[in-house]
């Protein structure tokens, strides 16, 4: 629709431009011994002597039909002169409008053209990557001077709606100073689409691994090759979905290392029906802080297994997460379900660890039962801020009795 019902010399006509699709077609079937099996195994075949359903011709779109966020909207602008006056200083204009922008998509130095004949047209392309849902509007606007050297302007407004292509789910997992991230990626296209990438931009802070890889064979230069857990084709059809993960670890060192939030982005390009390219990234993905901690604990080393009445070591990593110096002593307070206690006494001092500080401490251990036990009832005395903290996680310890061990030994 125009702003006026005044007449005009100019036409204007915008069209969209989309790719043709493929004609499907029933496939015919039938059995070998069938008396119509000779004909259909002489016309074009499938693997199996069957007519497929996809035939060689193509179909022009019939409308404008869907456009999905990350693809790129593109249409073809004319403005024609039907009558037969001459028109001079033609100049097309075309903005992309949301509800929060308003984009010019035509040529920004584009000039007028001086004259337009009778009969003739001047036309152009506008091409826009769409990353924005909800309804867009396209409006193209015409000013030229007539033959009675006035200064005309007109404009029409061609509405559409921009779809969702894709449903990305995440959760954010923290283990320790690393971040595992998982995203689930489903098509909700009504039609396939082929996954050309998906990626992980981390954030700053972080390095990321993908974790939906599988290491093959090395090559000659020794570089391991990297294959996808899904395949060599990353085809969804529609509703389909895949999950993948990666692995996020702080770039710096641990003493100089300031966790964030915010892990990335995650990015995804595809391809449709013939060739059609969609890319879409989300918003910065971010986490769940883990608890505060005052005190952090790494296992270091530690026994495969562990004999029944026999002392085993365990060396663990003990760091300070606060900005005071703590005096720290380790203290045993065993729980009726102990199996596993501390060999050595309680209360032995480790000295003053200072803030973001660590220190390596040595343990000693005695099992008492055969099984499957967990260490358990240590923990770490302050005497500066006068506060216990629990010393937590410890890892379970697989035990066997004497005898199960000199069997093992034979």
């Amino acid at each position: 629709m125009g702003d006026t019902k005044e007449q005009h010399i100019l036409a204007l006509k915008v069209m969209r431009l989309t790719k043709p699709s493929l004609v499907n077609s029933t496939p015919l079937t039938c059995e070998q011994k069938d008396v119509p099996n000779a004909a259909l195994m002489k016309s074009k075949d499938g693997p199996d002597g069957h007519r497929i359903a996809i035939e060689e011709s193509l179909i022009l779109p019939q409308s404008s039909g869907n456009i999905f966020l990350g693809e790129t909207f593109s249409s073809y602008v004319i403005v024609h002169n039907d009558s037969d006056e001459l028109a001079s200083n033609v100049l097309i204009k075309a903005e992309l409008q949301t509800g929060s922008t308003r984009v010019l998509v035509s040529d920004p130095d584009s000039v007028p053209k001086p004259s337009l004949d009778p009969g003739h047209l001047i036309d152009c392309m506008v091409t826009h990557e769409v990353k924005e849902l909800g309804v867009h509007i396209l409006v193209c606007s015409v000013q030229y001077i007539n033959a009675a050297d006035e200064r005309k302007f007109f404009r029409k407004f061609f509405k559409f709606q921009v779809l969702k292509p894709l449903d990305v789910k995440t959760k954010a997992y923290n283990v320790e100073s690393d971040i595992y991230l998982e995203a689930q990626i489903q098509n909700i296209m009504p039609s396939p689409m082929f996954l050309h990438s998906v990626a992980l931009q981390p954030a700053a802070e972080y390095t990321s691994e993908d974790l939906s890889t599988m290491k093959l064979h090395k090559l000659s230069d020794d570089t391991p090759e990297h294959s996808q857990v899904f395949g060599e084709l990353a085809f969804l059809n529609s509703q389909d979905s895949r999950q993948y993960l990666y692995r996020l670890s702080p770039k710096s060192d641990l003493d100089t290392f300031k966790p964030s939030n915010v892990v990335g982005k995650l990015e995804v390009i595809w391809k449709t029906n013939l060739g059609e390219q969609g890319r879409l990234q989300t918003s910065q993905l971010s986490r769940k802080p883990p608890p505060a901690r005052d005190i952090e604990v790494k296992v270091l080393d530690i026994c495969d297994e562990a004999v029944c009445g026999k002392s085993f070591p365990l060396k663990l990593s003990i760091r300070n997460m606060t900005s005071a110096d703590m005096d720290l002593r380790v203290k045993e307070e065993p729980t009726k379900e102990a199996s596993i206690f501390l060999d050595g006494l309680s209360g032995s001092r480790l000295g003053v660890v200072g803030p973001m500080q660590a220190v390596t401490i040595s343990l000693r251990f005695v099992a008492f039962s055969a099984g499957v036990h967990l260490i358990q009832g240590l923990s770490l005395f302050d005497s500066i801020s006068v506060k216990a903290h629990p010393l937590v996680p410890l890892p379970s310890v697989y035990v066997v009795s004497p005898d199960e061990f000199h069997l093992q030994e034979r």
